[in-house]
């Protein structure tokens, strides 16, 4: 993320541990033009590959290590960090949209949200529909 200073919104998604101590993220900005999104493809620009470390993912991240320790980074996880709000409910979230003007930056796990699951297993259902017919 240190490259990519310009988006207000970043999602990451944790996509592989390669070892104890190293592991590759997926870092996304927003796209241009977006300020209302969820995680559809064209909500976002293209992913930029980043290796981390114990010793560097909560900088690259724009997380604290005390709110996401390391051993607790799996794969397939997804965060959305920067200046973001929820729209409906924080537990479960309609979309979200930036939030303008100074303020803190907020982080999110979001591949756990009905949101994210939803269309997911609606297009692993429509894949194994086709392998089958």
């Amino acid at each position: 993320m240190e490259k990519q200073k310009e988006s207000p919104v970043y999602r990451i998604t944790v996509d592989e541990r390669l070892s104890n101590d190293l592991v590759r993220l997926l870092i996304a900005p927003l796209a241009a033009g977006v300020d209302t999104f969820a995680d559809r493809d064209k909500d976002w620009g293209p992913e930029e590959e980043v290796m981390v470390n114990s010793t560097t993912y909560a900088r690259q991240m724009g997380v604290r290590e005390a709110k996401l320790p390391w051993h607790t980074l799996a794969e397939g996880q997804v965060f959305l960090v920067g200046h973001l709000k929820t729209v409906g409910a924080r537990a479960a979230p309609e979309g979200f949209q930036v939030r303008p003007g100074p303020g803190g930056r907020a982080w999110l796990r979001i591949d756990n949200l009905s949101l994210v699951k939803e269309p997911a297993k609606q297009l692993y259902s429509a894949l194994i529909r086709r392998e089958e017919g």
